[in-house]
């Protein structure tokens, strides 16, 4: 590949060829195991207690779920030849989404999951004085 068409739009909006090989698997096992990945992680959020991580969990977990099928619908496209669809543009736009994804999951863990954990444990050692409160 030249790396002087990444420069021109003729390459990100023209019809791809149809990939095989490594070209075809890497992306495929990168799309299946984010949506795999995903699932798991809807899973295990919802058998968490604890609010905080329960919301981590399912921030990861509809991210990775949805950016796996967008790639691998657009895998999909590409090997059946879909006009426009198929373009690398699409795949461009994907892997934006998921740098936005991996930007605002570190704003949560930094900023908002330490916030959330302290306000957590203030409501549990609150709430262990009143009558009919679960006790940890």
């Amino acid at each position: 590949m030249n790396v002087a068409n990444l420069l021109r739009s003729s390459y990100w909006f023209s019809q791809p060829a149809v990939a095989a090989g490594l070209v075809l698997w890497l992306p495929l096992i990168i799309a299946a195991l984010l949506a795999v990945g995903g699932l798991v992680a809807l899973v295990w959020s919802a058998r968490q207690s604890a609010g905080a991580w329960r919301r981590l969990g399912a921030r990861f977990g509809w991210g990775a779920l949805w950016l796996g099928l967008a790639g691998l619908v657009w895998i999909y496209w590409r090997q059946q030849r879909v006009f426009f669809l198929a373009w690398r543009f699409w795949l461009w736009l994907i892997f934006i989404l998921g740098l936005i994804w991996v930007g605002r999951l570190v704003w949560y863990i930094s900023r908002r999951l330490p916030v959330a954990r302290q306000e957590q444990a203030a409501r549990l050692a609150r709430d262990k004085y009143l009558p009919g409160s679960r006790r940890p």
